[in-house]
């Protein structure tokens, strides 16, 4: 089972209850979830994005063309904003445990 002692904890800086570790070699469970939840739909989103993408412009070993019955129930330009937003939290957790990373802006300067 989930030990709930180990969802969260409190952030050494601020004192208050967390559920990302501020540390960068340690984490807790919910970090653990979160992050393979964003993982997880992002990986998702890509593989839809791709199969809708090439639906009607594929053909099979006989020439006919490929149909994906289920491309037209999923909205391709939803796909992409989800993508996003899954990168730009991942590198945000990322970030606040590691602060010189700068959402991915390592060796900009200005």
């Amino acid at each position: 089972g989930i030990n709930a002692e180990y969802m969260g904890g409190v952030n050494q800086n601020t004192g208050r209850l967390s559920y990302i570790s501020d540390q960068s070699r340690h984490q807790f469970a919910s970090e653990g979830y979160l992050m393979g939840a964003f993982n997880l739909t992002a990986s998702v989103a890509i593989f839809l994005l791709i199969n809708v993408a090439r639906n009607g412009y594929e053909r099979d070993a006989g020439g006919k063309l490929v149909d994906r019955w289920w491309a037209g129930y999923v909205p391709l330009l939803i796909l992409v904003p989800v993508i996003i937003v899954c990168w730009t939290q991942i590198v945000s957790i990322y970030t606040m445990k590691n602060g010189h990373y700068r959402n991915g802006l390592v060796g900009m300067r200005g």
